[in-house]
């Protein structure tokens, strides 16, 4: 997988960029988002606007779940989901933020791994069936 353009979006004055859980709510979320990490994350990629995670196809349903929940407390993110036979691909791609701030955000879905360089990711099998879902959680589990 690549990280190809996508629309960009722009987020209006009124709208917050920020998580909507708090305190041990907020930790337990970065707790899972980390042990799903550390569980099935294969690879990831980064470049100045968006991330990209790949994670073993037997963790399809932990990463669909961590998607849709992630899409209800932070809708100013554009998440993208594909699970194909070989690979969970995911791509996070926030408004334009402080590159600090970036950092802040991609490490949780990262949680510490370093990406293997000069690793080719698993290719997509049909590019075009990429689930793109901005504020709305799916309904398929």
């Amino acid at each position: 997988m690549t990280c190809r353009e996508t629309k960009s979006h722009t987020v209006t004055v009124a709208s917050t960029i920020a998580c909507h859980l708090e305190g041990d709510d907020y930790r337990r979320r970065l707790a899972s988002i980390g042990e799903a990490a550390h569980a099935a994350l294969l690879d990831h990629r980064r470049d100045d606007r968006s991330l990209c995670l790949v994670y073993a196809p037997e963790a399809a349903a932990r990463v669909r779940l961590m998607v849709e929940e992630e899409r209800v407390c932070c809708p100013f993110l554009v998440i993208e989901l594909e699970a194909t036979g070989e690979a969970v691909f995911v791509k996070i791609k926030p408004p334009r933020l402080d590159p600090a701030m970036l950092d802040v955000l991609f490490d949780h879905f990262t949680a510490g791994i370093p990406a293997r360089p000069f690793t080719p990711l698993p290719e997509r099998e049909d590019k075009s069936a990429i689930e793109v879902r901005r504020d709305q959680p799916t309904s398929k589990a």
